[in-house]
């Protein structure tokens, strides 16, 4: 009879243990995704700030910008073609608490339409901005969450 009583006891301490143990995974996730959102939203901010500034046309000189007081190591020069310019850069957002980085991909392209009869040059914007929970410099692993949006305009 100990025995049976024991192994019920065992058992439902176990089930308890588990329940516990995803739940805590799963808040962790939350955590996670809030944080990696703001990195992402962060780094769309600072494209979109030196987008205003035109870096990221065919024309600018500009070979570095700063994001959140930290210099951008890549040149933005980027990767230009005769109606495109591709550019892409990461901020490493870690601090104390955690491990955050933002990505962007901003591509400008010119498109020629016609109003009247008569050809406009109109530019287009696509901003891809993503937030991982590591630093930029550190490989992905399983556990690496990405959380993204896109601004076109």
């Amino acid at each position: 009879m100990a025995v049976l009583i024991s192994s019920v006891a065992l058992t439902a301490g176990l089930t308890i243990f588990s329940l516990l143990f995803n739940q805590l995974e799963i808040s962790s996730t939350a955590r996670n995704a809030i944080s990696i959102f703001y990195a992402a939203d962060t780094v769309a901010e600072c494209a979109l700030y030196w987008d205003d500034k035109g870096v990221f046309d065919k024309t600018s000189d500009q070979s570095q910008i700063r994001c959140g007081g930290s210099l951008i190591a890549q040149p933005v020069g980027g990767l230009c073609g005769e109606q495109e310019c591709i550019n892409m850069f990461n901020l490493d957002l870690t601090d104390d608490a955690q491990n955050r980085c933002g990505n962007a991909i901003v591509k400008k392209t010119t498109e020629e339409i016609y109003e009247d009869g008569e050809p406009i040059s109109i530019s287009i914007t696509d901003i891809l901005s993503l937030g991982e929970n590591k630093a930029c410099n550190e490989d992905p692993n399983i556990r690496t969450l990405q959380q993204g949006f896109r601004l076109i305009f």
